[in-house]
């Protein structure tokens, strides 16, 4: 939505074992988890496991293998290796029925897709798994809905499935979705050995009349503008996200969307593209309603590096003149959060802030929900090398992320200076649980970008801040007393730490304040904080 009034969002539900510090809790075939989510549950069985010495010894040597394997990115293998270990700390059976059943994946050719044209999927399997079925091996595929409490909508076919490895020549078909409203679903497969259910298995998927067939008259229509390339990010928006959902870059109903307080989000496509084609017309009719535009509105641009449009989200207060240079806050959020969160939670009290103090406040995504703004180089800053950790493509492909969203979080902060030309002397960062792990280290390294920072609820110790380069910076720490005990003591510890320094500070400890709740709460005590320091930039 590219002028935020209301919350929004579709809401789903992760299975309980895939969401961070759930519960122990086996996952199934039909969960279709990918090998980081499939890894962390065994591991955490593992750990709770009452299994027998014997098959513990056998679980650990598959995970072990398993773990080398991830690196060598034989991905297909390792899920094998995996499945198995999580059976035998599990106490479950395994046999050729259940092998074959895990190697099974649905593949949709796309994600996202239009009602009125049929949707080509093939089944699959990751690895080769022998199977001699008693009978005939049929699929059922239905449409179900999304979320937490999936329910069948329709019936779509049934299909007899060919004899043959599915590993070398996946089985391929079409299914009608003509009829079906716009919305989040869920493509569900059912493998029936004779009348036995054998498996099934779901894919996310959502359905946008128009995010096809509207895309090449899009593009047409925009070579006739010149410039607003900010606006142009907004029309291409909801493209761009199916291209990135449909290569698998983004996943529906994961993570890879930001959690809204309850739920979790599912891109709303069919929005999108209602925004998208009022915007498009605004400028077609010689107006950019998003320059320079006072209120709350979601903006994009093109993220040159990651080769993706990047959203951000920007509230101005009524009042701004045009002229005037007002403070700005810029506020990173925390661990599977997005740049929506704390604009829509708590009743809008950041914005109703930003309106009675006179703030601009930006929020950025920062590349990705879980990407934390690079915060492990902060030991760079202080001479010391950062943490290689493992190898392998999952520990290159989160590195990227990390410096993808430092750089995304730049990117946000230098086009709304550019766009708002706030007073340089107030501009000021605001930061929450990773967002304040995040913040130690983007206020140390562009110290000279900030005239005050408001950490709260995070991870960092004081021996990893660089401190002389945040010397002259005000800075305040914040916690609830019912965050967890850890949580509290870290940020205990790093307010005398601040303090014996020498800083300008203020510490704010809020007893009835959880670590959801603490931001809400504070947020008048950080914009007051702000509003009192005021500095030119070091540089």
């Amino acid at each position: 939505m590219w002028k935020r009034t209301i919350l929004s969002g579709v809401l789903a539900a992760l299975t309980l074992a895939a969401q961070p510090g759930g519960p122990a809790k086996p996952l199934a075939p039909s969960d279709q988890p990918d090998l980081q989510t499939l890894s962390r549950a065994v591991q955490s069985l593992r750990q709770a496991s009452k299994a027998g010495p014997a098959d513990t010894a056998e679980a650990d040597k598959l995970i072990a293998g398993a773990t080398e394997l991830m690196r060598a990115n034989q991905t297909g293998e390792a899920r094998r290796r995996l499945a198995h270990a999580q059976s035998l700390v599990a106490g479950r059976i395994w046999d050729a029925r259940e092998d074959y059943a895990w190697s099974l994946a649905l593949r949709p050719q796309r994600f996202v897709v239009e009602q009125s044209r049929p949707m080509t999927v093939e089944l699959a399997q990751v690895y080769s798994a022998g199977y001699a079925p008693s009978g005939g091996l049929r699929l059922k595929l239905a449409l179900n809905s999304a979320g937490k409490e999936s329910k069948p909508v329709r019936q779509l076919a049934t299909f007899d499935l060919p004899a043959r490895d599915l590993a070398a020549e996946p089985f391929r078909f079409q299914a009608d979705l003509s009829g079906t409203p716009d919305g989040a679903y869920r493509l569900a497969a059912e493998i029936v050995e004779g009348e036995r259910p054998l498996t099934g298995i779901q894919q996310s998927i959502a359905i946008a009349e128009g995010i096809e067939s509207r895309y090449g008259d899009v593009e047409h229509r925009l070579t006739k503008i010149q410039g607003h390339d900010s606006a142009k990010a907004t029309v291409r928006w909801p493209f761009d996200m199916a291209r990135i959902v449909d290569l698998g870059i983004r996943r529906l109903e994961t993570t890879d969307f930001g959690l809204p307080e309850q739920g979790l989000q599912v891109f709303d496509f069919a929005h999108e593209l209602k925004d998208s084609a009022e915007v498009l017309k605004a400028l077609e009719a010689g107006k950019d309603p998003l320059v320079r535009a006072k209120g709350d509105y979601e903006r994009h641009y093109f993220f040159e590096e990651a080769r993706e449009i990047m959203p951000y989200r920007v509230y101005v207060p009524s009042t701004w003149d045009g002229r005037k240079q007002l403070p700005l806050m810029f506020v990173l959020h925390g661990t599977t959060r997005d740049h929506n969160f704390y604009f829509d939670r708590d009743g809008g009290i950041l914005a109703k802030l930003a309106e009675k103090s006179g703030f601009i406040v930006a929020t950025t995504m920062g590349y990705r929900p879980n990407a934390g703004y690079n915060a492990n180089a902060i030991n760079s800053l202080t001479g010391a090398a950062t943490p290689a950790g493992r190898g392998g493509a999952a520990n290159m492909a989160q590195r990227r992320q990390a410096e993808l969203s430092e750089k995304d979080a730049l990117n946000t902060l230098d086009l709304v200076i550019k766009e708002y030309n706030p007073d340089p002397a107030r501009i000021y960062l605001f930061g929450h649980s990773a967002g304040g792990t995040g913040g130690w280290y983007i206020a140390s390294k562009y110290s000279d970008r900030f005239s005050g920072i408001a950490l709260s609820a995070f991870g960092t110790q004081p021996q990893n801040v660089p401190w002389d380069k945040l010397r002259g910076i005000p800075v305040m720490v914040i916690v609830g007393s019912k965050d967890a005990p850890r949580t509290v003591e870290t940020v205990r510890t790093m307010a005398q730490a601040v303090k014996e320094k020498g800083f300008e500070t203020k510490f704010l400890e809020i007893p009835e304040a959880t670590h959801d709740t603490i931001v809400g709460l504070s947020l008048p005590a950080v914009y007051e904080f702000f509003t009192a320091h005021r500095r030119a930039p070091l540089h």
